[in-house]
């Protein structure tokens, strides 16, 4: 018996330990994407206009207008709730009239042609302000431009595929989450180490706790076991836990 176990023990050692090196992993840099990987990636929330030259498609031209950047923001504000010009708007049409042409250099002509109308009218409308003080706007004009980008980026952005629905996590994912959430909220220290290793330094509780005579020799593991990769309290945590998330039949064998 003494010496089964002294096997079952060596073993558990084994698989609780395989492939630290004593040490926590460290996570693997990110690849560097390259030239090809970013011509197939989808369009930006925030649109960026390297060349002038280059025609954007209508969807990253009304992303840089209506997307989520800070810039396309204030500019959907603007063009969605201001009706008139006056000494309050004059600094933000400004603004926009520079984002305006930063966006309708590069747009298709559907949408470059009332960018470069609205842009026209702020031009004016700061220069007139600039030197006079007062402006007369020619509201049909105005507004003809901004319903027109507003028409015709609310088709793009409606058109836009919806986001693949997250799958749903199977039991086991759940009880995973449910148990790495617990042990770490109580030792920090194991976010320092991947969810795999975790769980199944955890699993591998519950395997010895299966075996006959198993109780002592998980005290046994956890005590030669402590320092090696996982602290005393940690490896306590990881098998209390491990054994309420994995194996609950075990949980009488707990202290």
């Amino acid at each position: 018996m003494k010496a089964s176990r002294s096997i079952c023990l060596i073993v558990a050692a084994a698989l609780l330990l395989a492939g630290c090196g004593g040490q926590a992993e460290q996570a693997a840099p990110a690849p560097t994407e390259t030239s090809e990987t970013a011509a197939s990636a989808t369009p930006s929330a925030e649109a960026t206009f390297e060349s002038d030259e280059a025609t954007v498609s209508l969807l990253d031209s009304c992303l840089s207008l209506f997307g989520t950047s800070a810039v396309a923001k204030d500019a959907e504000e603007f063009l969605l709730n201001v009706e008139s010009l006056d000494a309050d708007t004059a600094s933000e049409a400004g603004v926009l009239a520079a984002r305006l042409g930063e966006v309708g250099a590069r747009a298709e002509p559907e949408l470059a042609k009332p960018i470069s109308e609205l842009e026209g009218i702020f031009d004016e409308f700061t220069q007139a302000w600039d030197d006079r003080g007062r402006f007369q706007l020619d509201n049909g004009t105005y507004e003809s431009a901004t319903a027109g980008i507003k028409t015709t980026c609310t088709r793009e952005l409606d058109a836009e595929p919806a986001a693949e629905p997250t799958p749903e996590l199977t039991e086991e994912q759940l009880a995973e989450q449910a148990f790495l959430s617990r042990v770490r909220s109580v030792h920090p220290n194991l976010e320092n180490f991947p969810d795999a290793d975790v769980v199944a330094a955890a699993r591998n509780f519950c395997l010895v706790y299966s075996k006959p005579g198993g109780d002592p020799v998980v005290d046994q593991l956890i005590t030669g076991a402590a320092g090696a990769k996982y602290t005393l309290e940690e490896l306590h945590s990881i098998n209390q836990f491990g054994v309420t998330a994995f194996c609950p039949e075990h949980i009488p064998l707990l202290d």
